[in-house]
Protein backbone atom coordinates (compact mmCIF):
# COMPACT_ATOMS: atom_id res chain seq x y z
CA UNK A 1 0.00 0.00 0.00
CA UNK A 2 1.18 3.59 -1.40
CA UNK A 3 0.53 6.40 0.63
CA UNK A 4 -2.69 8.75 -0.30
CA UNK A 5 -4.22 5.54 -1.60
CA UNK A 6 -7.83 5.23 -0.67
CA UNK A 7 -9.50 1.44 0.07
CA UNK A 8 -13.40 0.41 1.00
CA UNK A 9 -13.67 -2.27 3.98
CA UNK A 10 -15.90 -5.26 3.74
CA UNK A 11 -18.41 -3.09 5.68
CA UNK A 12 -17.99 -0.45 3.33
CA UNK A 13 -16.04 2.63 5.70
CA UNK A 14 -13.67 4.34 3.34
CA UNK A 15 -10.26 4.83 4.42
CA UNK A 16 -7.19 6.61 3.02
CA UNK A 17 -3.16 5.62 3.50
CA UNK A 18 -0.90 7.11 5.89
CA UNK A 19 2.84 6.61 4.41
CA UNK A 20 4.02 3.42 2.38
CA UNK A 21 5.31 1.76 5.77
CA UNK A 22 3.28 0.08 7.28
CA UNK A 23 3.36 -2.73 10.34
CA UNK A 24 2.98 -6.80 9.19
CA UNK A 25 -1.22 -7.28 8.09
CA UNK A 26 -1.87 -3.77 8.90
CA UNK A 27 -2.43 -0.45 7.16
CA UNK A 28 -2.02 2.73 8.91
CA UNK A 29 -4.81 4.82 8.09
CA UNK A 30 -7.54 7.48 8.68
CA UNK A 31 -11.12 7.80 8.78
CA UNK A 32 -12.39 9.15 5.27
CA UNK A 33 -16.13 8.59 5.10
CA UNK A 34 -18.66 6.92 6.54
CA UNK A 35 -22.04 5.05 5.48
CA UNK A 36 -25.00 7.01 6.43
CA UNK A 37 -28.53 7.50 5.15
CA UNK A 38 -28.57 11.17 5.14
CA UNK A 39 -25.42 11.39 3.42
CA UNK A 40 -24.52 13.34 0.34
CA UNK A 41 -22.50 10.91 -2.34
CA UNK A 42 -23.32 7.70 -3.17
CA UNK A 43 -20.99 4.24 -3.53
CA UNK A 44 -22.96 1.12 -4.80
CA UNK A 45 -26.16 1.81 -4.04
CA UNK A 46 -24.75 3.33 -0.11
CA UNK A 47 -24.80 7.20 0.78
CA UNK A 48 -21.68 8.47 2.19
CA UNK A 49 -21.02 11.25 4.94
CA UNK A 50 -17.68 12.85 4.99
CA UNK A 51 -15.55 13.10 8.55
CA UNK A 52 -11.70 13.04 8.05
CA UNK A 53 -10.83 10.72 11.46
CA UNK A 54 -7.54 10.58 11.91
CA UNK A 55 -7.25 10.00 15.44
CA UNK A 56 -10.00 7.51 16.29
CA UNK A 57 -11.94 10.42 18.01
CA UNK A 58 -14.60 10.62 15.42
CA UNK A 59 -16.87 7.59 13.71
CA UNK A 60 -14.01 4.94 14.09
CA UNK A 61 -14.71 4.65 17.95
CA UNK A 62 -18.33 3.84 17.75
CA UNK A 63 -18.16 2.01 14.66
CA UNK A 64 -14.46 0.11 14.78
CA UNK A 65 -13.01 0.66 18.17
CA UNK A 66 -10.39 -1.90 17.73
CA UNK A 67 -8.30 -0.10 14.84
CA UNK A 68 -7.20 2.39 17.45
CA UNK A 69 -3.87 1.50 18.96
CA UNK A 70 -1.57 3.52 20.89
CA UNK A 71 2.23 3.11 20.35
CA UNK A 72 5.71 4.69 20.04
CA UNK A 73 4.15 6.86 16.64
CA UNK A 74 1.63 8.27 18.80
CA UNK A 75 -2.71 7.14 18.72
CA UNK A 76 -3.05 5.22 15.09
CA UNK A 77 -5.36 3.86 13.30
CA UNK A 78 -4.37 0.37 11.81
CA UNK A 79 -7.19 -1.60 9.81
CA UNK A 80 -6.17 -5.33 8.98
CA UNK A 81 -5.36 -6.22 5.32
CA UNK A 82 -8.19 -9.13 5.68
CA UNK A 83 -11.06 -6.32 6.15
CA UNK A 84 -10.34 -4.87 3.38
CA UNK A 85 -12.53 -5.39 0.23
CA UNK A 86 -10.98 -2.41 -2.73
CA UNK A 87 -8.22 -0.57 -3.43
CA UNK A 88 -7.94 3.00 -5.19
CA UNK A 89 -4.94 3.71 -6.71
CA UNK A 90 -4.88 7.85 -7.48
CA UNK A 91 -2.67 7.19 -9.82
CA UNK A 92 -5.50 4.90 -11.93
CA UNK A 93 -7.75 7.42 -11.94
CA UNK A 94 -9.79 7.38 -15.51
CA UNK A 95 -8.87 9.40 -18.62
CA UNK A 96 -12.38 10.53 -18.59
CA UNK A 97 -12.23 11.55 -14.95
CA UNK A 98 -9.05 13.42 -15.91
CA UNK A 99 -10.78 14.76 -19.60
CA UNK A 100 -13.91 15.87 -17.18
CA UNK A 101 -11.38 18.24 -14.64
CA UNK A 102 -9.99 19.95 -17.64
CA UNK A 103 -12.99 21.37 -18.33
CA UNK A 104 -13.58 22.66 -15.07
CA UNK A 105 -11.90 25.27 -13.23
CA UNK A 106 -9.26 23.14 -12.15
CA UNK A 107 -8.50 22.76 -16.27
CA UNK A 108 -5.92 25.30 -16.37
CA UNK A 109 -3.89 24.12 -12.79
CA UNK A 110 -3.41 20.14 -14.33
CA UNK A 111 -2.55 21.84 -18.38
CA UNK A 112 0.08 23.99 -15.89
CA UNK A 113 1.35 21.01 -14.53
CA UNK A 114 1.37 18.38 -17.44
CA UNK A 115 3.66 20.96 -18.63
CA UNK A 116 6.42 20.26 -16.56
CA UNK A 117 5.84 16.75 -15.31
CA UNK A 118 4.27 13.36 -16.81
CA UNK A 119 0.24 13.24 -16.98
CA UNK A 120 0.54 9.84 -15.30
CA UNK A 121 2.56 10.92 -12.16
CA UNK A 122 -0.62 13.42 -11.46
CA UNK A 123 -3.37 11.50 -9.42
CA UNK A 124 -6.74 12.91 -7.93
CA UNK A 125 -7.38 11.74 -3.94
CA UNK A 126 -10.75 12.11 -2.26
CA UNK A 127 -14.39 11.75 -3.37
CA UNK A 128 -13.15 11.77 -7.43
CA UNK A 129 -10.91 8.98 -7.35
CA UNK A 130 -14.00 7.19 -5.30
CA UNK A 131 -15.85 7.81 -7.92
CA UNK A 132 -18.49 9.88 -5.94
CA UNK A 133 -17.67 13.61 -6.22
CA UNK A 134 -20.58 15.86 -4.52
CA UNK A 135 -21.47 19.62 -6.04
CA UNK A 136 -18.94 21.20 -4.62
CA UNK A 137 -16.14 18.91 -4.42
CA UNK A 138 -12.76 20.36 -5.04
CA UNK A 139 -10.06 18.79 -6.48
CA UNK A 140 -7.26 17.24 -4.08
CA UNK A 141 -3.67 16.49 -6.35
CA UNK A 142 -0.92 13.73 -5.55
CA UNK A 143 2.31 14.02 -7.56
CA UNK A 144 4.70 10.93 -7.79
CA UNK A 145 8.21 11.58 -7.89
CA UNK A 146 10.90 13.49 -6.24
CA UNK A 147 11.95 14.55 -9.43
CA UNK A 148 8.83 16.18 -9.78
CA UNK A 149 8.76 17.86 -6.59
CA UNK A 150 11.60 19.21 -7.28
CA UNK A 151 10.65 20.63 -10.87
CA UNK A 152 7.16 22.00 -9.46
CA UNK A 153 8.83 23.56 -6.40
CA UNK A 154 11.88 24.89 -9.08
CA UNK A 155 9.15 26.86 -11.19
CA UNK A 156 6.31 27.48 -8.73
CA UNK A 157 6.60 31.08 -8.70
CA UNK A 158 5.83 30.68 -12.33
CA UNK A 159 2.99 28.45 -12.02
CA UNK A 160 1.21 30.87 -9.18
CA UNK A 161 1.88 33.35 -12.18
CA UNK A 162 0.50 31.65 -14.85
CA UNK A 163 -3.04 30.94 -12.76
CA UNK A 164 -3.17 34.57 -11.19
CA UNK A 165 -2.28 32.74 -8.04
CA UNK A 166 -0.90 33.31 -4.37
CA UNK A 167 0.44 31.00 -1.96
CA UNK A 168 -1.14 32.82 0.87
CA UNK A 169 -4.49 31.39 2.13
CA UNK A 170 -5.10 34.88 4.14
CA UNK A 171 -6.16 36.18 7.04
CA UNK A 172 -9.35 34.51 7.75
CA UNK A 173 -8.46 30.81 6.78
CA UNK A 174 -5.45 31.03 8.75
CA UNK A 175 -7.31 32.12 11.38
CA UNK A 176 -9.61 29.12 11.61
CA UNK A 177 -6.43 26.76 10.85
CA UNK A 178 -4.53 27.90 14.07
CA UNK A 179 -8.03 27.74 16.10
CA UNK A 180 -8.07 23.87 14.99
CA UNK A 181 -4.64 23.32 15.32
CA UNK A 182 -4.34 24.66 18.90
CA UNK A 183 -7.20 22.53 19.59
CA UNK A 184 -5.58 19.23 18.55
CA UNK A 185 -1.82 20.13 20.03
CA UNK A 186 -0.16 21.50 23.00
CA UNK A 187 -0.12 25.49 21.86
CA UNK A 188 3.16 26.06 24.25
CA UNK A 189 5.54 23.91 22.41
CA UNK A 190 4.10 24.78 18.72
CA UNK A 191 4.10 27.57 16.31
CA UNK A 192 1.69 26.60 13.56
CA UNK A 193 1.50 30.33 12.42
CA UNK A 194 4.86 29.75 10.96
CA UNK A 195 4.52 26.27 9.56
CA UNK A 196 1.31 27.51 7.86
CA UNK A 197 3.90 29.88 6.10
CA UNK A 198 5.96 27.36 5.26
CA UNK A 199 3.60 25.71 3.02
CA UNK A 200 4.97 26.69 0.36
CA UNK A 201 2.89 24.47 -2.57
CA UNK A 202 -0.19 25.97 -1.67
CA UNK A 203 -2.78 27.76 -4.56
CA UNK A 204 -5.37 30.34 -4.03
CA UNK A 205 -7.14 31.72 -6.57
CA UNK A 206 -10.72 33.90 -6.90
CA UNK A 207 -12.27 30.45 -7.54
CA UNK A 208 -10.48 27.89 -5.29
CA UNK A 209 -8.00 26.94 -2.97
CA UNK A 210 -5.73 23.57 -3.16
CA UNK A 211 -2.71 22.32 -1.66
CA UNK A 212 -0.23 20.21 -3.87
CA UNK A 213 0.52 16.78 -2.20
CA UNK A 214 3.89 14.58 -3.16
CA UNK A 215 4.46 10.84 -2.55
CA UNK A 216 7.99 9.41 -3.02
CA UNK A 217 8.57 6.86 -5.93
CA UNK A 218 9.14 3.24 -4.35
CA UNK A 219 12.79 3.63 -2.74
CA UNK A 220 13.52 7.11 -3.66
CA UNK A 221 13.44 7.74 0.49
CA UNK A 222 14.35 6.10 3.20
CA UNK A 223 12.36 6.45 6.52
CA UNK A 224 13.99 6.81 9.72
CA UNK A 225 12.77 3.95 11.97
CA UNK A 226 12.44 4.35 15.03
CA UNK A 227 14.29 1.43 17.41
CA UNK A 228 14.21 1.19 21.03
CA UNK A 229 12.63 4.93 22.82
CA UNK A 230 15.69 6.47 25.16
CA UNK A 231 13.88 9.36 26.48
CA UNK A 232 12.08 12.88 26.45
CA UNK A 233 13.89 15.18 24.47
CA UNK A 234 13.74 19.31 24.22
CA UNK A 235 16.72 20.43 21.98
CA UNK A 236 17.45 23.47 19.72
CA UNK A 237 18.96 23.27 16.57
CA UNK A 238 18.82 24.57 12.62
CA UNK A 239 17.24 22.43 9.98
CA UNK A 240 20.03 21.11 7.38
CA UNK A 241 17.33 19.12 5.36
CA UNK A 242 13.85 19.73 4.70
CA UNK A 243 12.35 17.32 1.83
CA UNK A 244 11.39 14.84 4.20
CA UNK A 245 8.69 17.47 4.81
CA UNK A 246 6.98 17.00 1.93
CA UNK A 247 6.23 13.14 2.40
CA UNK A 248 4.33 11.28 4.94
CA UNK A 249 5.53 10.91 7.61
CA UNK A 250 6.99 13.91 7.90
CA UNK A 251 10.48 14.17 8.86
CA UNK A 252 13.73 16.70 8.83
CA UNK A 253 16.99 17.17 10.14
CA UNK A 254 18.51 19.57 12.16
CA UNK A 255 22.32 20.36 13.34
CA UNK A 256 22.23 21.12 17.47
CA UNK A 257 25.06 21.37 19.56
CA UNK A 258 25.23 17.65 20.62
CA UNK A 259 24.88 16.22 16.86
CA UNK A 260 22.60 15.74 13.96
CA UNK A 261 19.27 14.75 14.79
CA UNK A 262 16.36 13.04 12.09
CA UNK A 263 12.56 14.34 13.54
CA UNK A 264 9.83 12.91 12.39
CA UNK A 265 5.93 12.55 12.73
CA UNK A 266 3.35 10.79 11.69
CA UNK A 267 1.00 14.22 12.74
CA UNK A 268 -0.80 15.22 9.09
CA UNK A 269 -0.95 18.75 10.03
CA UNK A 270 2.80 18.85 10.14
CA UNK A 271 3.19 18.92 6.32
CA UNK A 272 6.05 21.16 4.96
CA UNK A 273 6.21 22.18 8.32
CA UNK A 274 9.99 23.45 8.40
CA UNK A 275 12.57 24.69 6.23
CA UNK A 276 16.36 24.34 5.66
CA UNK A 277 18.05 27.04 7.97
CA UNK A 278 14.89 27.38 10.09
CA UNK A 279 16.32 27.32 13.82
CA UNK A 280 13.72 25.27 15.61
CA UNK A 281 13.31 24.23 19.16
CA UNK A 282 11.73 20.47 19.38
CA UNK A 283 10.35 18.43 21.95
CA UNK A 284 9.55 15.02 21.22
CA UNK A 285 10.52 11.54 22.09
CA UNK A 286 13.85 10.46 21.76
CA UNK A 287 15.11 6.88 20.19
CA UNK A 288 17.99 5.38 19.16
CA UNK A 289 20.14 6.73 16.27
CA UNK A 290 19.56 10.51 17.07
CA UNK A 291 15.60 9.79 15.88
CA UNK A 292 13.06 12.22 17.31
CA UNK A 293 9.61 11.47 16.82
CA UNK A 294 6.96 13.73 17.69
CA UNK A 295 4.05 11.54 18.69
CA UNK A 296 2.42 13.23 21.29
CA UNK A 297 -0.47 16.08 20.63
CA UNK A 298 0.10 17.14 24.32
CA UNK A 299 3.66 17.14 24.89
CA UNK A 300 5.64 17.26 21.77
CA UNK A 301 6.23 20.19 19.02
CA UNK A 302 7.84 22.43 16.99
CA UNK A 303 8.75 26.11 18.10
CA UNK A 304 11.07 28.39 15.95
CA UNK A 305 13.84 30.81 17.48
Amino acid sequence: MKDCWHFITKDGFIFTTRGSVHPKEFILSIGVYYPDPNGNREYEGVKYSKRIDEYGEEWIKQYRPEYIVQNESGRQILVPIKDVKKYFDPFKISLEEKDFVRGTKWGKLIETLEKLIPTEDIGFIGSRLIGFPSENTDIDIVIRGVDNLKKIKQNFDIILKQLSATDNIGEALTKISLEKYENLYVKEKNNFSKMIKNRWPTIKTFEYMTKLRFIPREGEIIFPPLKKKLKEIEIKGRVIEDIGTNFMPRFFKIKADTGEYSVITYFWDYTYCVKKNDKVMINGSLFEDNVISLNNRNKHGINFN
